[in-house]
């Protein structure tokens, strides 16, 4: 920058424009951290960003791991089973187990909870009972 400088620091007595860099460093430096800054009369306060969906994290087509049998299609925080199944769809929602990976499954009136990961870009769920699913990628 040499000898010039900035606007937000000159002695121009603009105190909207340090202010508002300084409210932006702070913005940047929270969303660095997963916080969303929220602004309320002047002041900012950090609020947690929402919780993605189900669906923008898994959404697409499933099938078991063992057998690559069609399962569903995950779509707005549901599975929509294949139709050999007998129930229609599944009721899909994350646990708060502090890192965001576990998934709880309502279905038939029990519910089942899977360990979520993803490896090269491929989804797996890893239910307690055993069971492994994998989401299948759409050939481009």
């Amino acid at each position: 920058m040499g000898s010039q400088q900035s606007a937000c620091c000159s002695d121009n007595g603009d105190e909207a424009i340090k202010e508002n860099v300084i409210v932006q460093a702070i913005m940047e430096s929270e969303s660095s951290q997963g916080g969303v800054m929220v602004a309320n009369g002047g002041s900012a306060k950090t609020e947690e960003a929402p919780e993605p969906s189900v669906s923008e994290q898994l959404a697409g087509f499933w099938t078991r791991k063992k057998d690559q049998k069609r399962l569903g299609n995950i779509v707005d925080d549901e599975i929509l089973w294949e139709s050999n199944f007998k129930e229609k769809r599944s009721r899909l929602s994350w646990i708060d187990d502090g890192n965001g990976s576990k998934l709880q499954m309502i279905l038939g009136g029990a519910t089942y909870v899977g360990q979520v990961s993803f490896e090269a870009g491929t989804a797996f769920i890893t239910w307690e009972d055993g069971d492994s699913w994998v989401r299948q990628v759409p050939a481009s």
